[in-house]
């Protein structure tokens, strides 16, 4: 049992270790992939206060903001892909962003960013990142992601 929890506890010092330096280096801090999409966004939003501050990167496509979804805020589009599960339930998921340019529509992109959240005049709190890079990369990814 020591031995379980002296590996563990090494296990999760490198963990921290490689996380440090990984935004060190100006490697972004977690990249989401295509595969794990929707879990990893999902736990962003429900364990928030983990990540914000964090670098993300992520590729996704460009979908508009109005200001009807998000007030007067500088958030005008979001990277996002469709999550699918059971029929007609296809959801955008993913983050609005702050950029210095809006990409056309459903262009596809990758972004790479800080996670920051703001809070809406309605009181609601909603994270968002905020653009340090923007790729077009030249192969697109699935533009659908299981649940």
């Amino acid at each position: 049992m020591k031995r379980m929890c002296a590996a563990l506890w090494s296990l999760s010092l490198f963990f921290v270790a490689a996380t440090a330096s990984a935004a060190a280096d100006g490697k972004p801090d977690y990249v989401i992939r295509e595969n794990f999409f929707v879990g990893m966004i999902t736990d962003i939003f429900m364990n928030m206060s983990d990540y914000e501050g964090k670098t993300l990167r992520y590729e996704g496509f460009v979908l508009p903001i109005s200001e009807e979804d998000f007030g007067e805020g500088p958030e005008k589009f979001a990277v996002v892909r469709i999550a699918t599960c059971c029929g007609p339930d296809d959801v955008p998921i993913g983050f609005a962003c702050i950029w210095n340019e809006i990409p056309p529509e459903d262009t596809w992109v990758r972004v790479t960013g800080v996670l920051r959240n703001r809070k809406l005049e309605s009181g609601e709190e909603y994270p968002y990142l905020e653009v340090r890079e923007l790729e077009k990369p030249a192969k697109r990814g699935k533009q659908k992601v299981a649940m």
